[in-house]
Order: structure tokens, then sequence, then C-alpha cells
């Protein structure tokens, strides 16, 4: 009897704690979020049975997530700027450490998937206060407009001065996406408020809008368009096709009828015939010289790469030698995930995270289309942003993903 009563006692330590973690995830507090990791390392450490450690480091998706941390870990050895190199481990240690603990805890106490709940509630919690925030600076400034330093009018309610509190647009844009996806599939499966899952659908959504992530936004269309197509497909309803028409329709209406700098935003295009070493660049042809300036390194060092820690100077000093001036004065990074994995580990690299997707591809399938489609969602935007350099993304997908696959009732018995 106290055995069984101190395993649900555990259980329920576990539980309390992981939900903490995946409430906190989207408010981008990477403290927070470290120190809850370390205490339930700790709580790991004096609890777990060594059955349960042997089975996480034995689980399919830790040797995938886990290993890419491993990938970079080796990659230190023929880098110079071991300091440099250590740095950028930091960053990435929850692809080893956060993935092994949600998956040692989460089998150990039988987590059910339903526990993602927390995270969409933390969505909605965060772009709640994101907007209060807005609210609180329009009405100081007695407008719901305001000035820069450069004469542009904004809007405190979008972009960037929606998301300071919290982090950059394109990550909050990444967070909120997850809560879409959740929430459409907690619409549809749910017998019980529909309507307020319904509304809730409808404001994350407007966040989403909001923010500005052009291609968080494009990406959503994608994978929401496919998984539209291939529904109508299976059910052969012609009326399933008006969801993505009317997505496209309304943000096309918000882009023509929005203020100039929402639509400067969101009809930049690259210019292929733009000067390297000028100064004109918007966000699109800032990222075709970054990419231009990677594949210089990257052609250098195919095969495994420069290394993690020589990576960064590396890029600079190409962006030195193309004559990119403002990339080397604010030392930009690539701005593609699958460039930035290239740079520091080269074709072996590039090959792992691609085999990571897929693999967790797979895995998705069978828990729920909700995680199919956030992680859809998540490699579409790897594509103009270095995802994976930052820690709010690190632990959104250490933690959300290991905890979505092994907390899966079907899932549990085959890990």
């Amino acid at each position: 009897m106290d055995i069984a009563h101190s395993v649900k006692n555990r259980e329920q330590r576990i539980t309390y704690i992981v939900g903490f973690l995946l409430f906190a995830l989207p408010f981008g507090l990477v403290d927070v979020v470290n120190v809850t990791l370390v205490l339930l390392l700790l709580h790991s450490l004096i609890f777990l049975r060594k059955e349960e450690w042997g089975a996480a480091f034995k689980n399919p998706v830790f040797i995938a997530i886990g290993g890419f941390f491993i990938l970079h870990v080796l990659s230190l050895f023929q880098s110079e700027d071991l300091a440099e190199g250590g740095r950028q481990l930091e960053i990435k240690a929850p692809l080893f450490l956060a993935t092994l603990l949600i998956i040692a805890n989460v089998g150990a106490a039988q987590i059910q998937k339903n526990l993602l709940r927390v995270y969409f509630i933390g969505v909605c919690v965060v772009s709640a206060i994101a907007l209060l925030f807005a609210l609180s600076k329009s009405i100081s400034a007695g407008s719901l407009w305001f000035v820069n330093e450069n004469g542009t009018r904004l809007s405190f309610f979008t972009y960037e001065q929606l998301s300071n509190p919290f982090m950059h647009p394109g990550y909050f844009s990444t967070f909120v996406g997850f809560g879409i996806f959740l929430g459409f599939q907690y619409w549809l499966n749910g017998n019980k408020n529909k309507k307020l899952n319904a509304g809730l659908l409808v404001y994350l959504l407007m966040m989403l809008v909001l923010l500005q992530g052009r291609m968080n936004i494009l990406a959503f269309i994608i994978v929401v368009g496919l998984a539209v197509f291939i529904e109508f497909i299976r059910r052969k309803k012609y009326i399933v096709l008006l969801l993505p028409v009317l997505a496209i329709g309304a943000l096309f209406y918000l882009v023509s009828f929005g203020s100039k700098t929402s639509q400067n935003r969101f009809l930049q295009i690259p210019n292929f015939d733009y000067d390297i070493t000028g100064t004109e660049f918007n966000s699109a042809t800032y990222r075709l010289a970054e990419w231009t300036c990677a594949m210089d390194v990257i052609k250098s060092n195919f095969w495994t790469g420069t290394g993690v820690g020589d990576n960064r100077q590396e890029l600079w000093d190409a962006y030195a030698k193309r004559g990119f001036k403002i990339g080397v004065e604010k030392k930009f990074l690539v701005h593609n995930q699958y460039l930035e994995t290239m740079l520091a580990n080269g074709l072996i690299g590039l090959l792992w995270l691609l085999g990571m997707l897929v693999y967790l591809f797979r895995r998705s399938r069978k828990v729920d289309n909700s995680i199919l489609y956030s992680l859809s969602f998540l490699a579409l935007c790897l594509i103009t942003e270095s995802m994976f350099e930052r820690a709010w993304a690190l632990s959104l997908f250490s933690i959300f993903f290991p905890f979505a696959i092994v907390a899966s009732k079907k899932e549990m018995v085959k890990t």
C-alpha cells in the first residue's frame, strides 16, 4: 500500500512539474524553463529507477533529437574557438537534457497527452497579456499608433510592438501556431464547449495575423491548405475547400486595407539585382545576402562543416569578403536553420536534421493531426529563421514533441 501510494505521489509530482513546463513555454521565460528543468532533473535522479533511465536513453525519439545535439558536440573537436562553441552548446543543451527528462518522466508517470491543454491555455493567456501590454501603451500614448525614430507610423498592436514583452514576433508566432493546431483539434473532437473552443481559435488566428510573422502565416496557410485538400480527397466534400480560400482572402483583405506599414511588411519581395555592398535592403533581400555568403562557407566545408564554434566567425568573414557591411556590423545569422546546420556540421548535419524531422513526422502521424501539423508548420518556418539557435524554439521543440509523442497512449505501448 505504501509503495503504491509513493508511486502515485511521484506521478502527481511529475504531472505538476511537466504541466508547469508546458504552461510556461509560450511565455518565453527561458530562465524559468531552465530552473524547472533542473528541478525535474533533481526529482528524476532521486525517484526514477535505473530501468526507466535505460528506456529513455534507448527511446528512438531521444536518439533522434539527442543525437542531433551530440553531433554538435563532436563538431567542437574541429573548432578553434572553443569558448564560442561551448556557448552555442549551452544554448542547444535542451535538445539532449530536456528531451531525455521528458521521455524518462512522462514514460514513468504514464501522463496522458491531454496535458497539452495546459500549453494551449498558456498560449491563450500570454497572448492576452501581450494585448493588455499593447493596450496599456496605447492608452498612455492616447493613440493606437506611434511614430518611431525613422518617422514610420507603427501600431502598438502589431509585430515587435505586440511581442516585445516576451520574445521576437517570429518565435511568438510559432508558439501561437502550435496553439491554433491544438485548438482546432479540440474544437473538432470536443462535444462540450464547442463555442468556447471556436472563440479561442478565432482569437489565436487574430493573434497570428497581428504578430505579422510572414513566413509563419505563409507556413500556416500551406499546412492548412494541404490538410484541407487531403481531407477533401478523403471525404469528397467541395465545401471544405472554401476554408483555405476564405483564410487567404481574409489575409489579402487585411493586407490591402491595412496600414502602410503592414502592406510593406507583407508585400516585400526580394530584389535579385540588389547590391550586397549597398545599404538598400528589406528583410527579404537581407536573407538573400545571408544565404549567398553562407553558401560560400558551405562550399569550402561541405561534408563536415566548420564545426560549432567557428561557424559564426566564418560566416561574418564571408560577409566581409563580399562587402555585406550591415551583415558584419549587426552580426546576422543565416536566417535558415537548414543552412545554419550545414554551416556548422556540413552535409552530415543536414542529413541528420532532415532524418530527425522525417522520423518525428512518422511518429506524429500516430498521435494526432495537431502534432503532425505543428511539426510541418515548424519545418517550414525553419526556412527563414535559424530557430535552433535560440533558446525559445529549442525549448519548445525539445519539450513539446517528445511529450506529445511519448504521452500518446498508442505510442506508449511501442516506446
